[in-house]
């Protein structure tokens, strides 16, 4: 099933990672929970890295 479109405008960003730290996004993958390939599960790992910075008030309060 296609994922519905965001509301929210988004930009593409291109990591590069070392090849250790994508099989650990590999192996997350294969178990689903955050994302069915590699670069869902990046996307949701960044996403929640930049929640936890806000929560922790590193970061200003804005929308994600």
């Amino acid at each position: 099933m296609a994922r519905p479109k965001n509301a929210t405008p988004t930009t593409k960003v291109t990591p590069t990672v070392p090849m250790p730290v994508y099989a650990r996004l590999e192996t997350l993958a294969a178990m689903g929970l955050y994302g069915s390939n590699p670069a869902e599960v990046a996307r949701y790992i960044i996403l929640r890295g930049l929640d936890d910075l806000t929560r922790a008030g590193v970061l200003p309060t804005g929308d994600l």
